[in-house]
């Protein structure tokens, strides 16, 4: 006589395409499409999520406040950890994009979620647009691209 024994599927299935993600977000809806992607990967595939925002050396903090305010709730939401990276620059000699391709070059990552489009920077620039645009061109590693 044969038992057959039941062995639920795990809630997740581990992956090395996307152990680390990260997702450039600045509260916009779409890059918060883009981090709940992420949070999609986490619970499917147990990826650890970074969301980067790229401030202005002296940019108002209550919109940094905002940002974060925005990423706990979904991580909340999710029931999953994202840390949340905060990169300071000095628009004279460097970009957001610029921060964005080294800081997903210089770390850890394994893919890079990012929203198609943004808000305004400087000068009314479509920053993340633009973001998008060269996380295709100069990332090495896997980028997806939220609409």
């Amino acid at each position: 006589m044969n038992i057959m024994v039941y062995i639920p599927e795990p809630t997740y299935t581990i992956t090395y395409l996307f152990r680390r993600i990260l997702v450039p977000t600045d509260g916009s809806e779409q890059s918060l499409k883009a981090l709940n992607l992420a949070v999609d990967f986490a619970l499917r595939y147990g990826s650890k999520i970074t969301a980067l925002y790229i401030a202005y050396e002296k940019q108002d903090k209550s919109y940094i406040e905002e940002v974060k305010r925005k990423i706990l709730e979904i991580s909340q939401r999710g029931g999953v950890d994202i840390e949340c990276k905060i990169r300071y620059f000095n628009p004279a000699k460097s970009s957001i994009v610029k921060e964005i391709v080294r800081e997903s070059i210089d770390g850890p990552y394994d893919a890079v979620i990012i929203g198609s489009q943004g808000v305004g920077g400087l000068g009314g620039e479509i920053v993340m647009g633009e973001a998008a645009i060269h996380a295709v061109i100069f990332i090495p590693k896997t980028v997806v691209i939220v609409r």
